[in-house]
This record gives structure tokens, sequence and C-alpha cells, in this order.
């Protein structure tokens, strides 16, 4: 438990000479293309730039259990539909002895990390490139944009309230088969949202694998833009690509495409409106020197649709939460239909899904959620996923305009109590930034769930 709960060190880079690397790598894969295809046309940022040290400093201290809840808050609701839903939700905890700390101080994979028998590696890559990735561009977010608070909404989840992007019926699947993995969402009291496109990905290869997931990422954060029709501009987005056998450790590669994000102000959103399910082409304009118009595919958000996506990024990202909780049923009440069809009816059934079925209360502060029992080196292990029971209420009757204050007065609940909490938990849990709490602890230790 005090392993899992040591903060390392994790060294982030970003330079001029990654930017010159992966502009050449880009030049070359599409001179390739254009041969084999003559009428190829790039659909990429080219104008990448390095984010400034400030933004970074070189590195981020995280735990174990930090990356592991980064993985779960990410992926809870990736799954098609609620039959995976129970393996997905505890699939972190695979990675419960996959790191270590280096003699210099830095994460790295443990023996058992690097084991063949245990991991497969591209899997190991994409879960673990999500993680990391996720945690350094948090990072990068709020030193960008001080006074922010930015959460995560899955791209997938959020763009399907606009477009289709599955099944038989999709006519423009392939013009939207690209596109980011997650949405950044910065929110603020005073100030307009505002939204960042991320991809993040990882390898056990080096330079050249990075080199290739850096040019495809450029391809698929291209595929977001905003502005009116007659001049759409790329949104904002940050690309990560994760060594997971970097020289100092575990590194994260970091490139800043240019763009603007800036949405609305909240206090002209009506949040608690629930959304209306659009049905966009997937086709961004792009205006040509002799006043015509030609498309490439993507997703254009106009002005007008500004409140609209606002609503759908900040629905999106509760429902996500309330999943982390074991709440699939109200997460999907504040889903379109389309969306929705992620969730899935199976968590109806007994013993098909996860359950916000128990609970407990530490010091004074009560958390709900759901709980999964295994055993881990012979030991019977607990694992609990929760939220402060008024911040899960607020969430649960979709009162998103209060969201803000639940979250805060839990947040501050927390830090007021956290060794009181900690000690009736007697393991280790913890808090993040958007009130989600999961803990871990021996069976029988502590303040018991209820029944």
């Amino acid at each position: 438990m005090k392993r899992l709960g040591t903060r390392s060190h994790v060294a982030t880079h970003s330079s001029d000479k990654l930017v010159q690397d992966v502009k050449e790598h880009i030049r070359q894969v599409d001179k390739k293309r254009e041969k084999e295809k003559p009428d190829y046309c790039p659909r990429r940022k080219i104008d990448v730039t390095p984010v400034p040290h400030s933004e970074h400093d070189g590195g981020i201290d995280v735990s174990p259990w930090d990356v592991m809840m980064l993985l779960s808050r990410a992926t809870v609701l990736s799954s098609q539909g609620a039959s995976q839903a129970l393996s997905q939700h505890w699939n972190s905890l695979k990675y419960l002895s996959a790191f270590r700390e280096n003699p210099h101080g830095h994460l790295e994979l443990s023996a058992e990390g690097r084991s063949r028998e245990f991991f497969r590696k591209s899997v190991q890559a994409q879960e673990l490139g999500t993680a990391f990735g996720l945690a350094t561009v948090l990072n990068i977010a709020r030193r960008r944009h001080p006074g922010y608070r930015f959460t995560i909404a899955q791209a997938d989840l959020a763009l399907e309230a606009g477009w289709t992007l599955r099944g038989g019926k999709s006519e423009y699947r392939l013009e939207t088969r690209d596109r980011p993995d997650y949405f950044l969402v910065g929110l603020h009291d005073r100030k307009p949202m505002r939204f960042i496109a991320v991809r993040c990905k990882g390898e056990h290869t080096g330079s050249g694998t990075r080199l290739n997931q850096f040019a495809r990422a450029t391809e698929e954060v291209y595929t977001v833009a905003t502005g009116p029709k007659n001049a759409p501009e790329p949104a904002p987005s940050l690309m990560t690509a994760t060594a997971l056998d970097g020289k100092s450790g575990i590194e994260v590669h970091i490139l800043d495409p240019e763009g603007d994000g800036v949405l609305v102000h909240p206090s002209t959103v009506e949040l608690n409106r629930p959304v209306e399910q659009q049905n966009f082409y997937g086709e961004i304009p792009v205006p040509q020197d002799d006043g015509k118009t030609c498309t490439r595919p993507g997703f254009h958000l106009p002005p007008e649709y500004y409140p609209w996506f606002s609503r759908v990024l900040v629905r999106s990202a509760a429902a996500s939460l309330l999943a982390f909780a074991g709440d699939r049923s109200s997460a999907k009440g504040l889903l379109t239909e389309r969306q929705g069809a992620r969730i899935g009816d199976d968590f109806l059934r007994p013993g098909a899904s996860v359950h916000r079925d128990t609970g407990i209360t530490l010091a004074d502060l009560r958390l709900v959620g759901t709980d999964h029992v295994f055993r881990f080196h012979g030991e019977r292990v607990e694992v609990f996923s929760a939220l402060p029971e008024e911040l899960y209420e607020t969430l649960r009757d979709q009162d998103l305009e209060n969201w803000e204050t639940a979250r805060i007065t839990a947040l501050r609940r927390w830090r007021s109590q956290r060794r009181h909490i900690r000690d009736g938990w007697s393991g280790l849990i913890v808090m993040d930034d958007d009130g989600a709490v999961l803990g871990i602890r021996k069976m029988g230790e502590g303040r018991p769930l209820d029944d």
C-alpha cells in the first residue's frame, strides 16, 4: 500500500528538435502517400510547436495509484455496452505491481510490468500511454490557464451527441473515423469555457514508433474545428507519446499544435437542460482562393452550436463520474440516445455490471459507490470507487449548475479531515480534483463498507 501511494518522478520532454523530427517524418510520410496516390490531400496539422518548459517543468510527480485512478476515470465508459462494464471498471487493477521507483527517484516498469506473461505490450502501451499522457496534459492545461478547473470527457462519447460514429447506418463513418482520444474541459466562474483536444499514445520500441505516433496524431486532432463556416479554425490540442522504456524510466514526450478553443461563458449555458441529439455531416468547410468551398473530413462546430457543445462536454464528463461511482443508470440519463447506447441496458441485470450499491462514512464525510474484492499475492483485497454523497446526488439529479459548488464543498471537507479519513479507511484512499475517490485495503481492516 505504501509503495502504491508513493509519488515518483516522470520526465517530460518537448523541444524544437522533436518538432523538427516530427515535421520531417510527416513530410516523408506524405511524400510516400502522394507517390502511391497522386490525388492524396494531407489531413493534418503541420504547425506544431514545443510546449514551453515553464508549462511542464521537465516532469510530473505521480504515484502508481494516481496513474491507475486516472486510467479508471478515463476508460470507465469506453466499453461498447454494459456487458464489458464489470471488467472495464476494474481494468486498471492489473497494474498494481507493474511499477517501481528506480535509484534516481524516477518511476519505471517493474519486472512484472515488463513481463510478457502478464501483459500484452501493445495493450499496455495504449493504456499507460493514456494515463501518463492525461496526467501530463492536465498539468499543462492548469498552468497555461490559471483559475480554470479541467476535467476529462471522452471524445468518442462527446462527439456521438452530434455525429454517428458507429453502426451500419453511419454514412459518414469514414469521414469521422479519425478523431482525438479526449477533450479537456476547462471551467471558470468568470471566463468562457475552454476545451482542448488530446491524443495520447504509448510505446516500448523507441523514437521511430514515437514519430509515427505523432504524425498520426496530427491527423486525428486536426479533425475538430471551430468558428464560422467561411473561416473555421483548428481546435487547440495537445499530443503525447509515452516511452515506457525511456532512458530515465517512464518518459512523456509532448507537442502542441496551435488552435483556439474558447466556447461560451458558463452563465449563458443552461447546463441543466438536456442535450438535443444532432445529426451533423462529418465534414469541415475549407474556403478556397477562388471563393468556393470544399470540405475535409472531421467535426465542425460553428459558433451557434457552442452552447450546445458546452452542455455536451459537461454532461459527458458528469456521466463518466457517475459511472465511476457505479451508477450507470443515472449516467445514461445525462446522455443522448446515441451516447447512451454505449452504456446499454445490461446494468439492469444483477451480476452483469457494476452498481452503486454500497457506501461508508469516514470522519463525517459520506461516500457512496461500488466495490470489488479479489486476491492479490495471496491476500484478500477490497477496492472502492466512489463520490461524496452530496456530489453524487447533485450529479444524479442532473443539477449541473450546482456541480462546482458541490465539488468544492467535498474537496474542502476531504482536505480538512484527510488524516481521519485515512485512519478510518486503514489503507490507501485518494480523492482527485473532480471529487472522485478510489481506495484499496486488505479485507477486514478499517471501518466496513455498508452491506
